[in-house]
């Protein structure tokens, strides 16, 4: 029975060892994983930044065209108006016009 409990030992010992160095492997493997994970968790939130930046300087750039684009517009309706109240003028004064020839 010594002999058994000698073997057993044994064996308990070197399964111990083996345990310990896989959870040493293990640790190491979850250890570079971690930090390739936060490396990739890193440059995905600068290119988020990157991108939010590039899109927030496309909104200032059609903000910017729609102001320009609405204020000529505005100007085309106020030219229009002019050109209209400019042509009743010329029709009221035409008549006097002709007279006077």
């Amino acid at each position: 029975m010594k002999k058994k409990s000698k073997k057993e030992l044994k064996n308990w010992k070197e399964a111990k060892k083996e345990l310990e160095e896989a959870k040493a492997v293990l640790e190491i493997k979850v250890e570079a994983r971690t930090r390739e994970l936060r490396e990739l968790a890193e440059s995905l939130d600068r290119q988020v930044k990157e991108r939010t930046k590039e899109l927030q300087k496309k909104i200032e750039e059609l903000e910017e065209f729609q102001k320009l684009t609405v204020g000529r517009e505005l100007r085309m309706v106020e030219l229009k108006e002019q050109i209209k109240k400019l042509q009743e003028e010329l029709e009221k004064i035409k008549p006097r016009i002709k007279t006077n020839e």
